[in-house]
């Protein structure tokens, strides 16, 4: 299971890696593109290319010396082992017991520390579920700002709209008035005028 477990670990890192190298050439791609011609400029890819090239080289030399050295560890190790065996330096019956008390003593340590995760777990979860509940709150209350803002450009509109046909009357009515004015006084210069009889007379 261990050893799965580490395949599985080094298999999640080689994607990541190649998710973030083919995330930096899509960059690189659309950095390098001509927007004139949609053509990619080669001087530049080769640069990328060979910058790529000599950090995997670097990376090679680095894992290289790191595996020489573990290597020496291993070949330190095992000749200590050897030298104990031959030695007979075995483990004593207190030294297996000491072992195991420090094996217990572990084993509760992780289970505090396994409680104390789930523990935390848990008010994560609720966390979230506060979180969640906190947004939704907060989305519901800026749709109602929205709705109050609409509301109240429409009655700012309207306003606007009334105070225009308010004018618009006062200007009728002022205008009705002049009229009637001009239609009595025309009523009244009839009404003054003298019997065309009388006047013929």
């Amino acid at each position: 299971m261990e050893r799965l477990k580490a395949i599985l670990e080094g298999t999640d890192l080689t994607i990541a890696e190649i998710r973030k190298e083919a995330f930096d050439f899509g960059r690189f791609l659309s950095a390098a593109e001509n927007g004139r011609t949609g053509k990619y400029d080669a001087e530049k890819l080769v640069k990328y290319m060979e910058d790529k090239e000599r950090g995997k080289d670097a990376l090679i030399g680095k894992l290289t010396l790191k595996n020489t050295s573990l290597k020496a560890q291993i070949m330190k190790s095992v000749t200590q082992i050897k030298h104990k065996e031959e030695m007979g330096d075995d483990l004593k019956f207190i030294d297996f017991h000491q072992l195991q008390i420090e094996n217990k003593k572990h084993v509760k340590d992780i289970d505090e520390r396994n409680k104390k995760l789930l523990s935390l777990k848990l008010n994560s979860g609720k966390t979230v579920q506060t979180l969640n509940g906190l947004k939704k709150r907060l989305n519901d209350a800026i749709k109602l700002q929205d709705s109050i803002a609409n509301d109240e450009n429409m009655k700012t509109a309207k306003s606007k709209r009334t105070v225009l046909d308010i004018d618009k009357a006062r200007k009728e009515i002022n205008k009705a008035k002049f009229l009637k004015k001009q239609q009595l006084a025309l009523q009244l210069q009839i009404t003054n005028m003298p019997d065309p009889i009388k006047f013929v007379d």
